[in-house]
């Protein structure tokens, strides 16, 4: 007899095999959750995408900001241009505005790693 799946195994298994863009979006649609990072960190590196993904929903913005520590300086900018993919469209609807949580962060780990001037 086979043995039976769980349904988080199966995501974890599905989460582990999803490629950089695709981890983003789900994240966006709201089905990779902190439980999920887990899985996703076991054979991915954490990208800017998924943390904005994660910060579209209000409950994930903290579990966003965690991730900022991951990467180094230069990949901050990547957070604000993924909010709003749409920015060199001139027709494009405004985005939501990015959560101050999120914003403060980036603006303070940013400076915490820039060398002075």
């Amino acid at each position: 007899m086979p043995a039976r799946i769980t349904e988080a195994a199966l995501r974890a298994r599905i989460l582990e095999q999803a490629e950089a863009r695709q981890l983003a979006q789900l994240a966006a649609e709201g089905t990779v959750t902190a439980v999920g990072l887990l899985a996703i960190r076991k054979t991915h590196r954490i990208e800017p995408g998924l943390a904005v993904g994660l910060a579209r929903h209000l409950d994930r913005i903290e579990t966003a900001v965690a991730l900022l520590p991951l990467w180094h300086a230069s990949e901050f900018e990547s957070v604000f241009n993924d909010w709003n993919p749409n920015r060199c469209r001139p027709d494009a609807a405004d985005p939501p505005a990015m959560p101050g949580e999120l914003f403060d962060a980036l603006l303070n780990a940013s400076s915490c790693r820039s060398p002075g001037f």
